[in-house]
């Protein structure tokens, strides 16, 4: 008969070799609890009413300052003899009885003044020392919480990945997983989509300071028509100059937006007349001042058009950043509900291995049910912020400011109305054109297949862009 050695009892599992360390942390925990519950809010109140009772005497003790202060300057007066006070009593007789109540009032003063120092010198003290109370509390409150991450840190060394002996943990860390990916698909694209929006909103802002400073050249041109100032005709060149600069500004804001996102449509044009004030002022007369009152006009209209577009496009954007930031917050609230009920269940796991009881986990989380998918691609759904009709038509409504009057502008030449106006031909006006190639007045989807799904939803975009008609 041969011999059989006796067979090595199985190495324990994570969970076995780390119930001792995860009891130790759950106890000292309880205990910090315990503590700081019974202690932490009396001693903020105490400490709390203690800085009042010191702001008080601190105000007091100023107000006692200045009166000893005033009955020190009356007792030396009147002891010198040469204040009115003192004049005044050698007159009437009892000089000796003004100077004695002028000093006792002094001496009063004086020991309130001390009394009152005193006492705010006891309660800075108890404040000190209340404080100091108060922050070792505090610096309990800290260690529980890293006490509190050491359990977390420790739970997820056991528990990550599978675990075959608790399989019941597995459905949890395999939601709460689902979770977090549909969280961070739905937040991937929020950086950009509002830095796009914040351009937008500058260039929207640069352009309406635009149309701002042309219609007050256009008013000086207006003026000009029936005056030879040279300060007319500075206002009006100061005016288009502005409108230049804030012109500019709105491009250089939608470039970067453009740059985020190449199918952000082109708004229109942006160009503001350029005057020129040597030649104005020589051959200043009525013609060449109805010639630079048409050119401001004509850009009054081209700024109104493309303010009108891109009140549209912000008011588009506004919504696309408003329905994403809906869905991230919707995704995060998913994410922390499985994550809170993960770490339940790993708790009530640890405290059966210890034979502790506890509060039952709540069960495993519908994700995929629950939370909201991520943005759709581009085009896909119109409901998804589709761009403004004014975009989608080619047409430019106009709002506020320098309304065109119907018709094309004359031929060059022709003989102005008075006021410096033009008068337009009869008839309806001809259709808008936008200029041809992608930076049209039309939006463009982008082409090529749809984005690969994944997971049961649309991959996430490294970028967000308008989407186009379904």
């Amino acid at each position: 008969m041969s011999y059989a050695p006796p067979s090595e009892p199985p190495p324990p599992s994570a969970v076995d070799s780390s119930v001792g360390q995860y009891g130790q942390l759950i106890d000292t925990v309880a205990a910090l609890d315990a503590e700081l519950a019974a202690n932490l809010p009396n001693q903020e109140s105490y400490v709390a009413q203690l800085q009042g009772m010191v702001g008080s005497k601190a105000a007091e003790l100023a107000n006692l300052e200045k009166r000893t202060k005033k009955e020190g300057k009356d007792a030396r007066g009147m002891k010198s003899g040469m204040s009115f006070k003192a004049i005044g009593a050698k007159l009437k007789g009892n000089y000796d009885a003004k100077l004695a109540k002028e000093e006792a009032e002094y001496m009063n003063a004086v020991q309130e003044e001390n009394i009152a120092k005193q006492a705010l010198a006891e309660l800075q003290r108890q404040l000190g020392e209340a404080t100091g109370v108060l922050n070792g509390y505090r610096a309990k409150q800290q260690q529980a919480g890293q006490l509190r991450q050491q359990i977390d840190a420790l739970l997820e060394r056991v528990f990550n990945g599978p675990t075959p002996d608790f399989p019941e943990e597995d459905a949890y860390e395999n939601a709460t997983n689902a979770a977090y990916s549909q969280y961070l698909a739905a937040s991937q694209l929020l950086p950009t989509t509002r830095q796009v929006d914040q351009l937008l909103a500058q260039a929207q802002g640069n352009l309406s300071n635009a149309i701002r400073a042309l219609q007050s050249a256009d008013q000086m041109a207006t003026v000009d028509l029936f005056s030879d100032s040279l300060f007319v005709e500075m206002a009006k060149q100061n005016g288009m100059a502005e409108a230049r600069n804030a012109a500019t500004a709105a491009q250089v804001c939608l470039d970067r937006a453009r740059s985020l996102n190449p199918n952000i449509p082109n708004i229109g044009s942006l160009h503001v007349t350029q005057g020129n004030f040597l030649l104005d002022v020589a051959f200043d007369n009525v013609f060449t001042d109805m010639y630079i009152k048409q050119k401001i006009q004509k850009s009054l209209h081209d700024l109104n058009q493309s303010y009108s577009v891109l009140t549209g496009l912000v008011s588009w954007s506004r919504g696309i950043l408003a329905q994403q930031e809906s869905q991230s917050a919707q995704a995060k609230a998913v994410f922390d509900q499985a994550r809170a009920a993960q770490t339940a269940k790993r708790v009530e796991i640890m405290n059966a291995k210890l034979g502790r009881s506890g509060p039952a986990a709540p069960p495993v989380p519908a994700v995929g049910a629950g939370a909201p998918p991520p943005m759709p691609p581009r085009g896909v759904q119109n409901g998804y912020g589709a761009p403004p009709p004014q975009v989608q038509q080619g047409g430019y409504p106009q709002q506020g400011g320098y309304a065109p009057p119907p018709g094309p502008p004359p031929a060059h030449g022709a003989a102005p109305v008075a006021h410096g106006g033009y008068a337009p031909p009869s008839g309806a006006p001809p259709a808008y054109a936008p200029p041809a190639g992608t930076q049209g007045g039309h939006y463009a989807p982008p082409s090529g297949p749809p984005p690969p799904a994944y997971g049961g939803y649309p991959a996430p975009q490294p970028q967000y862009a308008p989407p186009g008609k379904a």
